[in-house]
């Protein structure tokens, strides 16, 4: 069981409101008008006032853009996540720069938490990661992969399994934007960065909800896309591109090695993953002349 106390599932009803530090919420945005509306609501329900919301977007034409701007947000524009990233860090006017993904939601009381542990001069905070949807075998995986992580509490950025998404803007504003992969472990080599900056990071138990994969064709998908892109991590970021291309530390945790069937199944997935992420660096060198980096060319 998780060593919280404390229920992340659930969001009292009533909420005191918190006004602190400005926060820059940088969303990442491409065509997102399926998920994007439920990810801002979420954000609403928030009992922190003082945010500013910036879409980073890679040129949507699904309404994403007049939808961002119709609540007050913030649009910027880049071929790829890594650069739309820059000009968010940018625009970012916030003492701190909270990063998500269009799909994502958050609790209710989870930016003040934050910015609470912040404010105990950490740098950068790590949330607990949960799934929306556990159905299949395969998110029920994923969804015990987060809670064997999450507890370990492990967020170095070479050897962790965690990764902060709560930055001090200070830092979050000195990252290399332009060093970082157009995809692949994008956040990854964002939290390499700051952590070699010497920022102090901690934990809070409060979540973020996200969508995995449901299926291993899905699975397949993307790590397939996310090996188009792999080179690109290797040529800046060797040794972050090393160790999390091997499996993760907590399929080899006691509680793993003691079900075999649990330990085998992580084997498959990473498997599976590695699989799809060789074909789609095979994929990438030859076509290498026609490669776009804003749009993928391989998945819809």
């Amino acid at each position: 069981m998780p060593k919280w106390n404390i229920d992340t599932t659930k969001v009292p009803d009533v909420l005191y409101t918190v006004i602190g530090p400005l926060v820059s919420i940088n969303i990442g945005t491409f065509n997102s008008m399926k998920t994007l509306p439920d990810c801002i609501e979420s954000i609403k329900e928030q009992n922190y006032e003082n945010y500013e919301i910036i879409a980073l977007d890679s040129y949507s034409t699904d309404g994403t853009i007049d939808y961002i701007r119709s609540i007050g947000g913030l649009v910027v524009f880049g071929d790829t996540l890594g650069s739309a990233r820059k000009l968010g860090a940018i625009e970012s006017k916030g003492k701190y720069v909270f990063i998500m993904d269009s799909d994502q939601k958050v609790t209710g009381e989870l930016i003040s938490k934050a910015v609470e542990r912040a404010e105990e001069e950490f740098d950068a905070i790590t949330v607990w990661e949960k799934p929306i949807e556990v159905k299949t075998w395969v998110q029920k995986l994923h969804a015990y992969e987060k809670y064997l992580f999450h507890n370990m509490e492990h967020t170095d950025a070479y050897t962790g399994d965690a990764i902060p998404r709560f930055f001090r803007s200070s830092y979050y504003k000195q990252v290399d934007f332009d060093r970082n992969p157009p995809q692949t472990m994008e956040h990854n080599a964002i939290w390499e960065q700051i952590q070699n900056m010497g920022a102090r990071s901690s934990y809070i138990p409060y979540t973020i909800w996200h969508r995995d994969p449901a299926t291993i064709r899905d699975l397949w998908r993307k790590f397939f896309r996310n090996g188009f892109y792999y080179l690109e991590v290797l040529r800046h970021h060797k040794r972050l591109a090393f160790h999390h291309s091997m499996p993760r530390n907590c399929y080899f945790s006691k509680e793993v090695m003691m079900k075999p069937k649990v330990f085998a199944a992580f084997m498959y997935i990473y498997f599976i993953k590695a699989t799809a992420t060789l074909c789609g660096v095979l994929y990438s060198l030859c076509h290498a002349k026609t490669k776009n980096f804003g749009h993928n060319p391989i998945v819809s």
